[in-house]
């Protein structure tokens, strides 16, 4: 079975790259399981498969030159924006699934870290919309 060491992974907010000012990522994907027990059943806490969520989340190198993350970060809080996530830079396959979907910004904190340590920026996105999966 073949190991990926993440060192190219491809993001894109709003439809800017900002792949090159993130240094971690993390695409969670789950469902919520409502217990379906009722009278009469002998397991405990039977389980259906109920709503799926996703989040994204990221953490980032703090930039506020130009067109940089701060320009394209700030103003989306609160906002839906689509989202693209890839493993690797290079083209959308098999081995290399694009997950996307609408999300809202839900934190952005633009300044954060201690004396001497590299700044960096967590991100957390929240889903607007359902979560795509594409290998083509």
């Amino acid at each position: 079975m073949p190991k990926r060491v993440l060192t190219d992974a491809f993001i894109s907010v709003g439809g800017t790259d900002i792949s090159n000012m993130c240094n971690q990522v993390t695409l969670d994907y789950s469902a919520d399981t409502p217990e379906k027990t009722g009278f009469g059943d002998d397991t405990h806490e039977m389980a259906a498969g109920g709503l799926k969520n996703w989040s994204l989340s990221l953490t980032a190198n703090t930039d506020f030159d130009g067109a940089e993350l701060d320009s394209v970060l700030f103003p989306l809080i609160g906002v839906e924006a689509a989202i693209i996530v890839r493993p690797t830079s290079a083209p959308v396959g098999v081995a290399n699934p694009q997950f996307s979907g609408q999300a809202i910004l839900a934190s952005y904190t633009p300044v954060a870290g201690n004396i001497g340590d590299m700044a960096n920026t967590p991100i957390n996105f929240v889903a607007a919309g359902t979560l795509a999966r594409a290998t083509s």
